[in-house]
């Protein structure tokens, strides 16, 4: 299966993804992952998949360490992630695309650009 075309299976589903189930099911019993690890796995999962197809088009390196320190850190160290180049900022326009479709709120998403003081 050609990467395009994984990449748009993968969006499709996220697409027809009920949002409610993954909230249900939240505070189900022992052994099952929260919402919070659900959401950083698919994030975790979404990022690889992104980033191998536009991986030579100008994504920063400092983008890639932020996104792959977020996901390391469980997706709970903040939003830290400024996106500098043009790639950067279509990278992360469809990862937040991705992550709505999942079911994830804005908030989830690692991305600002502090202005300095």
């Amino acid at each position: 299966m050609s990467r395009a075309l994984h990449l748009m299976v993968l969006l499709t589903a996220m697409l027809v993804t009920p949002i409610g189930v993954a909230s249900a099911q939240q505070g189900a019993g022992p052994g099952h992952k929260t919402w919070q690890e659900r959401k950083c796995a698919f994030y975790a999962e979404a990022w690889r998949e992104l980033l191998a197809s536009s991986r030579e088009t100008g994504v920063t390196e400092e983008f890639i360490r932020g996104n792959e320190a977020f996901i390391a850190a469980g997706c709970s160290n903040g939003a830290d992630i400024c996106s500098s180049s043009p790639a950067d900022i279509a990278l992360a326009n469809k990862l937040t695309i991705a992550a709505m479709n999942f079911g994830t709120a804005s908030t989830f998403l690692p991305f600002v650009c502090r202005q300095p003081q």
